[in-house]
């Protein structure tokens, strides 16, 4: 009988290729490598929990991340299409009463002679 720990088998494909994401360190991975090794890892090494959490934490944060960022580009654009909506609108809105004082202008007083006489 051996006292010393065994060695987790080994976890691979049976052509013993190691997948690509295999040799990269957890935070170079990509969110698509994430979702396939934590895939990976619940088929070939499911009693690997630190490695499980180590991923999962990674694909949190970094799902977490992209969706901020998607949210806050949209609040952007739309602020911005708001601010610009509001701007072209209050524009017009002068425009109209700049025309209407210039037509205002032009009337004759009531009860005067008019330009012509």
């Amino acid at each position: 009988m051996n006292p010393r720990p065994r060695a987790a088998p080994a976890a691979g494909p049976a052509d013993g290729r190691l997948p690509r994401w295999a040799g990269k360190p957890v935070r170079r991975l990509t969110a698509g490598e994430l979702a396939e090794a934590l895939e990976y890892l619940e088929w070939h090494r499911p009693d690997d929990e630190v490695l499980g959490r180590a991923l999962a934490g990674e694909f949190a944060r970094r799902t977490a991340a992209a969706e901020f960022a998607r949210r806050t580009t949209a609040d952007r654009t739309t602020a911005d299409r708001t601010t610009a909506d509001r701007t072209t609108a209050d524009r017009a809105a002068a425009d109209r009463a700049r025309a209407d004082r210039a037509a205002t202008d032009r009337r004759p007083a009531p009860g005067s002679a008019g330009p012509d006489r």
